[in-house]
Formats: structure tokens, C-alpha cells, sequence
């Protein structure tokens, strides 16, 4: 094997280990694998009032969002929140519609460690009744009291609530580093589940009852300039589905009845990830080094 033919392999090798960051949900290598659009907020993004994000002294974190116009599925559907603690260990919370159910309901889970092959995850038991509907106004909240981590979602529509804890030990301190908040999450690729789907806003996202104006970004697939610290889904998302910014602290998901020709692609984002730094190796393997360092003194900061 010639020089050349050997660094390329063990750059490329070494590149798509270090650049993966943790991925919750969904199946590498499968297409039933759930995919998701979502948003990212970084460190020092910027809070009203001036202030900045300082994940370690977060404590509340809660969100304003609609439910998407959607009461039929062929798999389950999540709006969900996730955030990472200072040991790796992700807590989420979602308002979530399964197949033959036209109700959303309340769920809450967590991960002690999101490295381990298979994930193991632990959902929190709710014992309610309450459901919410397509369209309805929610917030959803996760916070820190009374030594544990607590989540509360009130449907502002119906005028009804849920709240619980995760009743294990995890500590109250987030990770620093670019937390992946909020996103649609969904095991369905059918068009026709979203078409009808009208609009779902993040109304507001707020850190300590701070909201969130500037400084995050959204999040779909793996890219050389953003780095999650997990990724919630796996898949690549489907085109017909689009999420944007609107302004004033507001995220918009929206169905693209304009894409919807053309053919999605299912592929595991660990499969795409790993032909998108072959293309990059072979264009000019020095990029490809320049990545590794950059990974790396990213994750030695954090």
C-alpha cells in the first residue's frame, strides 16, 4: 500500500470517529430510524436583557410552541426538548403522536449513557389522564429543584397540566457546549401525514426565564461548521419538511408541498457522514486534517 493510499484511509477513518457526536433516537442504518429538524443553542448565545447563555448555571428551561395541524400517523411523531448534563447523561421531554391515536400525550425519558451500543432509555411513568390535540398551544418546561431534575407541560388550550420528575440521580449542572433544545422528531417519511400540517412555531425559548434572541442555529444534518453535542434522530430528513427562522425569538416548521417530487433520502446520517468526508478527502486530504484538529480542540474544551 503506497504512502498516500495509507494516510488517506487512516484520515478518513479517524475523522469520522472523532467528528460523530452523540446521537439519541433514531437507528444508524436503518430507514425506520427516526430523523429530525431542530434547534441548537450554543454557549454565550444572546438572552434578552443583554445577558448571555451560560449552560452550567441554567436551571430553567422552558419553551412556547404549537402542535402541528396533525391527528393521524403511521408512526409515532415527537415535539420534543433534550438537554445534556454535565456528566452525559440526556434528559427529554415530549408532547408525542403514535399510530391509531388521534391524541398527543405527555412523555419523559433519559439516558444515562447515551455512548453505550444499544442506548438503554428509561421513560418516566406519568400517571394522568392528559392529552393534547393538534393545534393546541403548549409549554413544556425541565427544571432543577429540590435535587432533582423536574418537566412540566401545560396545554394552554385546554387549560390542563402534567408534571413529574426523573426519579434518578443526574446532576444539576448542564454540559457547556451547543445543546440541541428543541425539535420535530419523527419515525414517519409519509408526506402525506405532514401535508395538512399548517405551521408548528417556537413561539419562545427561554433559559432562566431569559429568551433566547440570537446566536443558535438550526440543525439538520452533520456539517463541518456546527457540532452538537448529541443529535437527536439520525436519519436524514425528508424535504418536504423545512424549519426557518421568522424573528423576534420564533422558529417556524413547515410543510414544502414544492419538494415534495423530489425523493428523500434515508440513508443513516453515520453512512452520509462517512461519504461526505470521503468526497472532502479525496478533493484535498489536508482538509481533512484541519477538521480533525479543530474537532478535537472543541472537545478538549468541553
Amino acid at each position: 500500500m503506497s504512502h498516500n493510499r495509507a494516510a488517506f484511509i487512516l484520515a478518513l477513518v479517524v475523522t469520522v470517529a472523532i467528528m460523530q457526536p452523540v446521537m439519541i433516537h433514531g437507528q444508524s442504518g436503518y430507514s425506520s430510524g427516526s430523523w429530525a429538524i431542530g434547534v441548537v443553542v450554543p454557549e454565550n448565545s444572546e438572552l434578552s436583557g443583554g445577558e448571555r447563555v451560560n449552560w452550567n448555571d441554567a436551571s430553567n428551561i422552558s419553551i412556547i410552541f404549537n402542535l402541528p395541524n396533525i391527528s393521524t400517523t403511521d408512526s409515532t411523531i415527537y415535539a420534543i426538548m433534550s438537554l445534556m448534563t454535565v456528566n452525559g447523561s440526556i434528559i427529554q421531554l415530549a408532547a408525542g403522536l403514535y399510530s391509531n391515536t388521534s391524541q398527543w400525550h405527555t412523555y419523559a425519558m433519559y439516558i444515562l449513557n447515551p455512548n453505550s451500543y444499544p442506548q438503554v432509555y428509561k421513560q418516566v411513568s406519568i400517571s394522568d389522564d392528559n392529552f393534547m390535540l393538534a393545534n393546541d398551544l403548549i409549554s413544556m418546561s425541565l427544571y432543577f429543584l429540590n435535587g432533582k431534575w423536574q418537566f412540566r407541560v401545560n396545554d394552554l388550550t385546554r387549560r390542563t397540566s402534567t408534571f413529574s420528575y426523573f426519579n434518578v440521580s443526574l446532576p444539576a449542572k448542564l454540559k457547556d457546549g451547543d445543546q440541541y433544545v428543541f425539535a420535530l422528531e419523527s419515525y414517519s417519511y409519509n408526506s402525506s401525514v405532514f401535508e395538512n400540517m399548517n405551521n408548528m412555531t417556537l413561539k419562545g425559548l427561554f433559559i432562566n426565564g431569559e429568551r433566547v434572541l440570537s446566536g443558535w442555529y438550526i440543525y439538520t444534518t452533520w456539517n463541518n461548521q456546527n457540532f452538537p453535542l448529541f443529535i437527536v434522530g439520525g436519519s436524514i430528513p425528508p424535504d418536504f419538511i423545512s424549519a426557518s427562522f421568522s424573528g423576534n425569538g420564533t422558529v417556524i416548521w413547515s410543510y414544502v408541498s414544492a419538494w415534495v417530487s423530489a425523493v428523500p433520502s434515508y440513508g443513516s446520517f453515520y453512512l452520509i457522514t462517512g461519504i461526505l468526508v470521503a468526497a472532502a478527502a479525496v478533493i484535498n486530504i489536508s482538509v481533512l486534517v484541519l477538521l480533525i484538529l479543530k474537532r478535537k480542540r472543541l472537545l478538549e474544551k468541553s
